[in-house]
């Protein structure tokens, strides 16, 4: 991913990802988030939509950079709670 701008502190930006297409688990976007203290974080969106609603949203992941400095790809790791169920995700959002 080519940066021809300096991001500053608390702004990040996601690309479309052109693995996906070999890749059904890659993340839809990737880009990379620079924290307030500098560091630089890679990010990573999964497009989903509610199974009650069809409602559209994001699951957004934030690790750290690959070794060589990009952000990469990454499965999506899903939430679970203590007996190893995947857990529902609400679809209430307050925006």
């Amino acid at each position: 991913m080519a940066q021809n701008y300096e991001d500053k502190p608390d702004t990040g930006r996601l690309f479309l990802n052109p693995e996906k297409r070999a890749n059904e688990k890659a993340p839809d976007m990737t880009g990379r988030i620079v924290l307030q203290d500098g560091t630089v974080r890679r990010l990573a969106a999964w497009r989903n939509a509610s199974q009650k609603t069809g409602n559209v949203y994001f699951n957004i992941s934030v690790s750290d950079l690959n070794q060589d400095g990009t952000a990469g790809t990454q499965a999506p790791v899903q939430d679970q709670n203590q007996a190893g169920q995947v857990m529902e995700m609400e679809d209430d959002l307050p925006f």
